[in-house]
């Protein structure tokens, strides 16, 4: 199915046609009836399903705003507002956001977070007529630094940021070739173009949210939003470049689907919610029609309101929800990547359109630094995460948000200096009051955290030794015996752990250092198993405080292999003395041989070999007898003919490693003693 490209980088999604042989007259119908009786009257359900709300004659502002090093739905609760105004909304988990019925005007748009430097998003020309619902301006993806962050000090000794790259991936449509496509950072000097295959690079790109603006001529131009990290390579959004005009060749020429002819692997589900006038749901669902827009597909829910659009080819849907004596309703379901799309829908009789709003009340407690409630908890913000409802608790912390539109939504409180509380899947149906109880928000601590793991975390095929340590860094000095604790591996391992000065040469006061063995035959170091290690709550600081959630990372070992030589690789001052090759398993020894040993340069005399057997392990231990030359660099080879006791191959072969023998000692000659 073809979409229609926005001029903008976004897609629009497909305008009713022909549902069916009457479908033409019901488009008519419908076009009539905007046009009497004013289609503003009857907007589309916002995306999470809440049900309507009356439009106005204001503009919507949309965007997204990220706090930096937050993993992903961590963003809720930032408050962005056009300055000198009382327009504003906070993000959702996601950093998104929408204000809505702005007056037309020129504003500045501010976002700020307790803890975060406050920024200024860009100055916005806003107007109703084009800033719609469906089309909102859309602001630049915003990062919020921390206060103590070097990346948005604006002094002379700010420290160099960390750069990143980033790259991504052009496709012309209709030209034999994807290159000499125009690609530049808004609002910076960086330009680049497109090689054969479409694939652009910048690099040295400083940390931080941009708009990639893609142009070609007698193309239309592309826009997307893009977020490179500092140290890493971001991938930018692919991006289809269609010919000037295309777009509405594509409408005239798109032919409505059938429903017989579908033979997609996608799919389109979801649930409708009918609200009656008093607010209450209804469970009558034979009142309502869903139909997939330029097609003949029409479905009804089942008696619990579900629905399901199947055998779908990959593209950009929108369903129409119709409850009867009602406008159909517009829902846009994004089946381009994904498999299925989940869609929630309310609708209500069109008496409605103005939905009967909720309240949320409720507590907060504010702990002091003994963990007591303060007895003065005034002054909380306590917000509706996506929206721009705000209350600010009184002394004894109650408050109450009014005008609550009907929906599922997560309440946060947050105060400078404070942890942000949440509180979520607060359901909020027409007309209703819900008490949502109490929120407690405690002092910002200094939490002793994980900062650093070796292996990291995801690291796989990690080497079998004799032993295998495991380093954990924490953020500050921690109380060895809660370390111990707190500590647990998975699979059950045997091991010892050290922390603190002197307890092992890569242990510290902030260092611990879990060392798995072999010394319990029940319990060895196990090849090709992934391992998990759990840093408990229980962890506490020199001063007891614990850590505020736990932390767990994994590593996977590898097959059996060669684990460790002697010299070591890169060892340019070794001894001339026999070779030593580690094996973490038994080999065959006929196998290791003068045909999977190699020396390079070769070596005058054939070298040879002795077998010998780790006592606690059982694992091959090989000295080989070669006679080297001083000063000079050697290259040794164990290739694949190498076998282990069960005749199978070892994991890291051929295996390769070099280094140099140091001089020989010189000899200062005695001279003997003068006898007198």
């Amino acid at each position: 199915m073809k979409t229609p490209v926005d001029l903008k980088g976004g897609v629009e999604p497909m305008r009713l046609r022909k549902c069916s042989g009457s479908g033409w007259v019901l488009a008519v119908v419908i076009v009539l009836h905007c046009v009497l009786v004013g289609c503003e009257t009857r907007p589309s359900a916002p995306p999470n399903g809440n049900p309507p709300s009356l439009a106005s004659s204001g503009a919507y502002l949309t965007g997204q705003v990220l706090l930096a090093n937050v993993p992903a739905g961590g963003h809720l609760g930032i408050l962005v507002y056009l300055a000198g105004t009382s327009f504003n909304a906070h993000t959702d988990e996601n950093g998104k956001f929408t204000i809505s019925n702005v007056p037309a005007g020129e504003y500045t748009v501010v976002a700020e977070y307790p803890g975060y430097k406050k920024v200024t998003i860009e100055r916005v020309s806003l107007n109703p007529q084009q800033h719609t619902r469906e089309r909102p301006y859309e602001t630049r993806m915003t990062i919020l630094e921390r206060v103590d962050s070097p990346l948005t000090t604006a002094t002379a000794q700010r420290k160099e940021p960390l750069l990143g790259s980033l790259r991504g991936e052009v496709t012309v449509l209709g030209a034999r070739s994807n290159e000499g496509v125009v690609v530049r950072l808004e609002d910076t000097p960086l330009v680049t173009i497109t090689d054969e295959l479409g694939i652009y690079r910048f690099l040295n790109v400083e940390h931080g949210a941009y708009r990639l603006i893609i142009e070609k001529p007698g193309y239309r131009r592309a826009t997307i939003n893009v977020v490179v990290i500092g140290g890493e390579e971001t991938k930018a959004d692919a991006v289809v470049l269609e010919p000037v005009g295309r777009e509405q060749e594509a409408e005239e020429a798109a032919e409505p689907l059938s429903r017989e002819s579908l033979q997609g692997d996608r799919k389109i589900v979801g649930v409708v919610r009918i609200f009656d006038a008093q607010g209450q749901e209804r469970k009558d669902y034979e009142r309502v029609t869903l139909a997939l827009d330029n097609s003949d597909y029409i479905v009804t829910p089942d008696e619990q309101g579900r629905f399901e659009f199947s055998r779908l080819p990959a593209g950009l849907y929108t369903v129409l929800a119709t409850l009867e004596g009602g406008a159909p309703l517009p829902f846009v379901a994004d089946l381009r990547e994904k498999k299925v799309a989940d869609l929630r829908i309310a609708l209500t009789p069109p008496a409605l359109q103005a939905q009967t709003p909720g309240v949320v009340k409720g507590k907060v407690v504010v702990l002091g630094d003994d963990d007591q409630p303060l007895e003065n908890a005034e002054g909380v913000k306590v917000g509706i995460g996506g929206t721009q409802l705000i209350a600010m608790t009184a002394p004894d912390g109650s408050f109450k948000i009014e005008q609550v539109p009907p929906g599922t939504y997560t309440i946060v409180a947050t105060r400078e200096g404070y942890e942000p509380a949440r509180q979520e899947g607060v359901d909020v149906q027409p007309g209703q009051t819900v008490d949502i109880g109490e929120l407690t928000i405690e002092p910002k601590r200094d939490y002793p955290r994980v900062v650093a793991t070796d292996p990291p975390d995801g690291t796989k095929d990690v080497t079998v030794g004799f032993e295998l340590p495991i380093k954990i860094r924490f953020s500050k000095t921690m109380d060895a015996d809660s370390v111990r604790k707190a500590i647990r591996i998975e699979p059950e391992a045997n091991y010892r752990l050290a922390i603190g000065a002197g307890s092992h040469p890569e242990a510290a006061d902030h260092v611990a250092v879990v060392v798995l063995n072999n010394d319990d035959e029940n319990r060895p170091i196990r090849y090709n198993t992934r391992y998990v290690v759990v840093v408990g709550r229980e962890a506490a600081d020199a001063s007891g405080l614990r850590m505020r959630q736990e932390y767990r990372f994994s590593f996977v070992t590898g097959a059996p292999g060669i684990f460790k030589t002697r010299p070591a690789d890169g060892e340019m001052n070794a001894p001339n003395l026999p070779i030593v090759v580690f094996f973490n398993t038994k080999i065959q020894p006929e196998s290791f041989n003068l045909n999977t040993v190699r020396f390079r340069p070769r070596l005058d005399v054939d070298p040879q070999f002795i077998f010998d057997t780790d006592a606690r392990t059982g694992w091959t231990i090989v000295r080989i007898l070669a006679r080297l030359e001083p000063e000079r660099t050697y290259t040794v080879t164990i290739g694949r003919g190498v076998r282990s006791a069960t005749n199978q191959p070892l994991s890291n072969t051929p295996y390769t490693w070099r280094f140099r023998i140091q001089a020989p000692p010189q000899v200062v000659p005695v001279e003997p003693p003068v006898v007198r």
